[in-house]
């Protein structure tokens, strides 16, 4: 019996099957923001798909430079919830100065017409 080599298309597919693999089981477990949220509106389940793969490459570029720097490679969940954390990172300082900009309900409330063409305030002012 003779040996054939397999064709180029098909070395190459199962070269990188096993990447494409490893992507569909990260964004498909149970931290997926896709599968999380349930909603009619195909734009929005659109957009949380490809947040998910922007969120599952995130992963994977990160693991591949931890390993190459001899570094332990995070867990999934981990990476997920250090980069929650990372973004949602907001120190007292900076949410105690947006507090002091809002304006108050006073400040809100502007002058409204009134049909006979004067301004009334509202709130009782």
């Amino acid at each position: 019996m003779k040996a054939v080599p397999a064709p180029k298309l098909v070395r190459d597919y199962h070269r990188w099957m096993g990447g494409v693999d490893v992507h569909d089981q990260l964004r498909m477990q149970r931290y997926s923001v896709q599968l999380a949220y349930k909603t009619r509106k195909y734009y929005k389940t659109l957009f949380l798909g490809l947040f998910d793969m922007a969120l599952v490459n995130a992963f994977i570029v990160h693991r591949y430079y931890r390993k190459v720097n001899n570094k332990r490679p995070p867990k999934h969940f981990a990476f997920l919830e250090t980069l929650m954390e990372q973004l949602l990172d907001i120190d007292s300082a900076e949410a105690f100065a947006t507090i002091e900009r809002a304006t108050s309900a006073q400040e809100r409330t502007a002058a409204s017409p009134v049909r006979d063409g004067s301004t009334q305030r509202r709130n009782g002012d």
